[in-house]
């Protein structure tokens, strides 16, 4: 199938076989600034001459997905050094993402996931049974008079005087 006639068209389905949600596609394609974005995205994913675009993307894809070493450790060096604010629905670190009115949320891979996992690439990270430790943690929220109240008493009981 040739690349389609709508540039828009073709830039949503590029973006949806690079693996990015619908509602990212469109945004992507037609401007960060659409608010129904998610539903004209759905329409799209509807139609035929874009389905099938998106599958010759993804079979064209799938012969090239396999990484080297040196990618998937750029990829994770990338996923540590780049702070979330930098991070937008169009970045290959963002996961997910999700807007409400007043509210934009972006998700991107969890950066201690990333950390072990370029350890363990790199060979500085050996797995093995980690030791239990059970720690028993006891929180007790005093007001202030409480807490000289109780301090006093524990200077008394420290001291002998009771």
């Amino acid at each position: 199938m040739p690349i389609l006639d709508n540039p828009r068209h073709e830039k949503f389905c590029q973006a949806v076989a690079s693996g990015m949600k619908g509602a990212g596609a469109y945004r992507a394609a037609y401007g960060k600034d659409v608010i129904s974005a998610r539903q004209r995205s759905c329409e799209l994913l509807k139609d035929r001459d874009i389905s099938e675009r998106i599958a010759e993307l993804l079979g064209q894809s799938a012969s090239e997905a396999i990484w080297t070493g040196a990618q998937i450790r750029e990829y994770l060096t990338k996923a540590l050094t780049t702070p979330l604010s930098e991070v937008d629905a169009t970045s290959t670190l963002c996961q997910a993402e999700k807007r409400t009115e007043g509210m934009h949320e972006i998700k991107m891979i969890p950066k201690l996931g990333a950390a072990e996992l370029l350890a363990k690439l790199n060979g500085d990270l050996v797995t093995t049974p980690a030791a239990q430790v059970n720690l028993d943690l006891k929180v007790t929220i005093l007001s202030e008079e409480r807490r000289k109240e109780v301090m006093e008493l524990r200077k008394l009981a420290l001291t002998g005087q009771n």
